[in-house]
C-alpha cells in the first residue's frame, strides 16, 4: 500500500503555472489576474504584462502594492473626545468622509485595496458599536499597513487596536476578572477555527 503523503503547512498544494505551447501566457490569463487582484486593467497594462513572465508579473503586482504609502492620516485621526469642538456634529461628518476615502482606496489601490477590505471582512468590527471616527481611521490604517505582510504581525496589531479592544470588550479586562471575548474570537474566528485544541 502506498503511503499517504500530505503537504506540510509550508508546502503549496497547487502546481505552479508554467507557460507552454499548449497553455500560453496570454491576455485571457492576465485579465483574469487583474480581475482577481484588482478591478481590471487598461490595454496598456495588459500589454506590459504580456512582456513579462507570469512570475515577474505577479512579483510586480505584489511589490507595487507593498510600496504604496498608507492613506494620509486625517487631522482628526487620533483625536480624543476633548479634541472635538462639536462631537455630535463632527464625528458623523468625519465618519462619512472616511467611508468615501476607503471606498476610493478600494477602487484605486487594486491589490492592496482588495486585501485591506478582505482583512476588514475577516477581523470584523461594527461601526455601530464604537461609532467613533478616530477608531475607524486607526483600525483601517492598521489593516492597510499590514494588508500584505506577516500574518502574525497583523494579528498582534489588531489585538491591541482600540477599535477591536472596544468592539470585543477588551477594555473590560482586569487582572482579577478577564473578559475573554476577544481571546475566544481570536482563536475561533480569526485564526484557528472553533474546537482546534486551544485552551
Amino acid at each position: 500500500m502506498e503511503p499517504i503523503i500530505t503537504p506540510s503547512c509550508n508546502e503549496a498544494t497547487l502546481t505552479p503555472y508554467i507557460p507552454s505551447n499548449d497553455n500560453q501566457w496570454d491576455t485571457i490569463k492576465i485579465k483574469h489576474v487583474y480581475r482577481r487582484l484588482g478591478f481590471g486593467a487598461s490595454q496598456d497594462k495588459i500589454d506590459e504584462a504580456l512582456a513579462l513572465s507570469p512570475d515577474e508579473f505577479i512579483d510586480n503586482l505584489v511589490d507595487n502594492a507593498t510600496a504604496l504609502p498608507t492613506t494620509p492620516e486625517p487631522f482628526w485621526g487620533h483625536y480624543t473626545v476633548n479634541d472635538f469642538a462639536d462631537l455630535p456634529t463632527e464625528n458623523p461628518q468625519y465618519i462619512n468622509n472616511w467611508r468615501l476615502q476607503t471606498g476610493n482606496d478600494l477602487i484605486n489601490e487594486n491589490l492592496r485595496g482588495r486585501l485591506t477590505f478582505f482583512w476588514m471582512n475577516h477581523f470584523v468590527t461594527e461601526l455601530e458599536t464604537y461609532n467613533y471616527a478616530p477608531y475607524m481611521f486607526q483600525y483601517y490604517n492598521d489593516l492597510q499597513h499590514h494588508a500584505i505582510g506577516n500574518f502574525k504581525t497583523l494579528v498582534h496589531q489588531i489585538g491591541i487596536n482600540s477599535t477591536m479592544l472596544y468592539y470585543l470588550n477588551g477594555f473590560q479586562n482586569t487582572n482579577t476578572d478577564p473578559n475573554e471575548n476577544y481571546a475566544r474570537e481570536l482563536y475561533e474566528l480569526f485564526t484557528l477555527g472553533e474546537g482546534n485544541g486551544y485552551t
